[in-house]
């Protein structure tokens, strides 16, 4: 019994080590995933941002999170 579960022990990281550099070279060529910020705000209107055409609230911060990514409106 002892035996058999050593082969199947070299069996697995048999495996794992060949499988190892095909793994490696997936995540290396692979796309980024796209990182997604959802801000949930109470009473906020939609012309309240400087990145949706607003002059009198300066919002610098969110207008550059908003120049960087994609917009949902």
């Amino acid at each position: 019994m002892k035996n058999a579960s050593s082969w199947f022990l070299c069996g697995v990281l048999s495996v794992l080590c060949l499988q190892a550099p095909s793994m490696l070279a997936k995540a290396l060529h692979a796309s980024p995933s796209m990182n997604i910020v959802l801000f949930l705000i109470d009473d906020l209107g939609w012309m309240d941002l400087g990145c949706q055409g607003s002059s009198y609230y300066q919002t610098p911060h969110i207008d550059s999170l908003a120049s960087q990514g994609a917009r949902f409106t």
